[in-house]
């Protein structure tokens, strides 16, 4: 079941340093999230997990950490996994 702690943590977590506990304290809390929602007999979508309040507040503390504000470093990671990942974009034959 979620409690206040939950939701207090969440609210601290804009103020966290470090990203790895962050991650996963995240994923503690959306399984609460879908427990919480299975003891009430409620059913609850991916996407209603997504956009819980708690979700997105890690998300946004993550987001942050992560460095996610500067476009060009987004788009640096962006090819740097791609590259590693040996992504290839899908070429079409004429």
């Amino acid at each position: 079941m979620l409690s206040k702690k939950d939701y207090e943590w969440a609210y601290m977590a804009d103020g966290a340093v470090n990203l790895s506990g962050l991650a996963h304290s995240l994923a503690q809390v959306c399984v609460k999230i879908r427990d919480d929602a299975r003891e009430r007999g409620v059913s609850i979508s991916t996407e209603e997990v997504n956009h819980h309040p708690i979700v997105r507040m890690y998300a946004q503390a993550i987001f942050s950490l992560a460095g996610c504000y500067d476009f060009e470093a987004m788009v640096n990671a962006s090819f740097e996994c791609k590259e590693k990942g040996e992504l290839y974009p899908f070429v079409v034959q004429q």
